[in-house]
């Protein structure tokens, strides 16, 4: 391995890279965080296998997760349960007339990214229930992430989004300004990989920085568990059944 290893990361994911402790566990180790929201950049750097280590959406992992040349290290629990599965809910505004996701066909769905297993993957698993991909159902918009998703379903700049369950129930307001339609369960959380360039001790150091990590108050996620494979499969049976990207 090199002097260095390359750590690309979603910033959008919460991982406090350039907080105490992983500054100095990062420095010592020889590993350079490249936090970014640009997926597109992340998925390119992993694919050419430029990245060392990568923290990123299970349903972005699953694009990859037949090369060899990566394992999983570790992955993200849900912040209100603790367990490595999430629900995504679909939402509108409280006034919406909208009772199912096939009163929705031809609004505008709030999404963060293509790679986003919550507001991309999610709402094309509805669309495939009824046979149509989700940007020929929907008309996608993009929106920043998280509360800001819902935030833009309240105040009308997209109908409806799909989001994390524990985000939108992190705020009361919620519940009183958006109504829940339609859901997806069994999403898995982001995922921690790790490429044949990272030796055993360097793997088990960044696992074991990773379960001793605790959150912030108000994190997305909750504390990571060691990886195992059985924790992806539902949910990488799920992104399977999806047509392939056109």
């Amino acid at each position: 391995m090199g002097t260095s290893s390359a750590f690309v990361l979603d910033a959008n994911l919460g991982l406090t890279v350039g907080d105490a402790p992983w500054v100095g566990f990062l420095a010592a180790a020889g590993i350079v965080a490249e936090p970014s929201t640009d997926l597109v950049a992340i998925d390119g750097e992993l694919a050419r296998h430029d990245a060392d280590i990568g923290f990123v959406p299970a349903a972005d992992y699953h694009r990859f997760a037949d090369d060899p040349a990566y394992r999983g290290l570790a992955i993200a629990t849900s912040s209100r349960t603790g367990e490595p599965v999430q629900p995504a809910v679909l939402v509108v505004r409280v006034d919406d007339p909208a009772t199912t996701t096939a009163d929705l066909e031809g609004a505008t769905l709030g999404y963060v990214n293509t790679s986003c297993s919550s507001s991309w993957f999610a709402p094309a698993l509805l669309t495939h229930q009824r046979g149509r991909r989700v940007g020929e159902f929907f008309t996608p918009v993009l929106v920043p992430p998280w509360q800001p998703q819902i935030d833009a379903v309240v105040d009308g700049r997209t109908r409806a989004t799909t989001v994390l369950e524990d985000v939108w129930a992190a705020d009361p307001r919620n519940t009183t300004t958006t109504r829940i339609v339609d859901r997806v369960n069994g999403l898995a959380p982001p995922v921690v990989v790790a490429r044949d360039t990272v030796d055993a001790d360097l793997a088990a150091a960044i696992v074991d920085q990773l379960l001793a990590w605790t959150p912030p108050p108000g994190a997305i996620y909750g504390p990571f568990v060691e990886w195992d494979p059985r924790f992806v499969e539902v949910f990488f049976a799920m992104l399977a059944s999806l047509p392939p990207d056109p």
